[in-house]
C-alpha cells in the first residue's frame, strides 16, 4: 500500500509559529511547486536559490496588501496549508478526492477557508476543486539568479463559508 497524497490544514484560530511543522509544510510546498523535486531534509540541501526563495516567500507573509486581505478574516478561517499528490498519481483524480475531504471538514462548522499557493497551476486547482473563489490577491516573487525570469506567483485565496459569507458569523 502506498500513500498517494495528503492534505494539511489548521482549524480557525490556529497560530503557526516560526519553524513549526506548518511553516515547513508551506516551504516544502513552494519548493515542490517550482519542480525542484522532493522537499529538502536539511538547510544545507536547499541550495542558494532555494534559500533566497524561502526568504522571499517568508517576506511575502508580511506584505501589507496580503495582511489587509487576510485581516478581516484572521482567526475565523480554516488554513489549508498544503495538498500534495505523489508524482506517480498526478492527473488521476487524487487531488480532487483530497479536496472533497477538505471541503467536507471545513463545511462541518460552516467556516471560511484560506490558502496561500505559488506557481501557475495551483490557484486554478484550488478554485476548481476547492471553491476558493470568494477573494484573491496575487503578488510576484522575482529573484536574481532564479531560473524563472518572470518570477513565481504568490496567491492568497479565500473560500466562502458554507452559509455563503466570507467568514463564519
Amino acid at each position: 500500500n502506498k500513500i498517494l497524497g495528503h492534505a494539511v490544514m489548521f482549524p480557525p484560530g490556529t497560530v503557526l509559529q516560526p519553524g513549526s511543522s506548518g511553516e515547513m509544510c508551506t516551504f516544502c510546498h513552494l519548493m515542490c511547486c517550482k519542480g525542484l523535486g522532493e522537499p529538502p531534509i536539511g538547510k544545507g540541501k536547499i541550495g542558494e536559490i532555494g534559500a533566497k526563495r524561502f526568504k522571499a516567500f517568508e517576506a511575502m507573509f508580511s506584505n501589507q496588501d496580503i495582511k489587509k486581505f487576510r485581516a478581516p478574516h484572521e482567526g475565523k478561517f480554516w488554513k489549508l496549508e498544503v495538498v500534495a499528490v505523489d508524482t506517480t498519481a498526478r492527473g488521476k483524480g487524487v487531488g480532487k478526492v483530497l479536496m472533497k475531504g477538505v471541503q467536507h471538514i471545513i463545511d462541518q462548522d460552516g467556516s471560511a477557508a484560506y490558502v496561500e499557493c505559488g506557481g501557475d497551476k495551483l490557484p486554478s486547482f484550488y478554485k476548481k476543486y476547492g471553491g476558493f473563489n470568494a477573494g484573491e490577491i496575487t503578488k510576484m516573487l522575482k529573484l536574481d539568479g532564479d531560473e524563472d525570469k518572470d518570477g513565481v506567483s504568490f496567491n492568497a485565496l479565500l473560500r466562502a463559508s458554507k452559509n455563503g459569507g466570507g467568514i463564519k458569523n
